[in-house]
């Protein structure tokens, strides 16, 4: 397996307290886990009704000490912000 952003350790541990912190002052509330016996799962970020979708979802997957692999479109994926991206 390939390392990615949510399974380096130090910066996993940082992204997470910044979610939490960042989430909480917006007013959010993330509650719950994954079943223990889910293995693995499909999460949906919707409605796309703006560019934020992607922020949310990510920093509430760090909430969730979650290890998510996410699809994006390609113009995600150009310099210079690709190898972060893809990490």
């Amino acid at each position: 397996m390939h390392r990615t952003i949510f399974t380096t350790p130090v910066v996993n541990t940082l992204l997470r307290a910044f979610s939490i912190a960042f989430l909480k002052l917006a007013g959010w509330k993330v509650e719950g886990a994954l079943p223990a016996h889910a293995g693995k799962a499909v999460l949906i970020a919707a409605s796309h009704t703006s560019n934020w979708d992607l922020p949310y979802t990510l920093m509430a997957a760090f909430a969730l000490r979650l290890n998510i692999y996410w699809m994006g479109k390609e113009q995600l994926f150009r310099p210079p912000f690709r190898h972060i991206m893809m990490w």
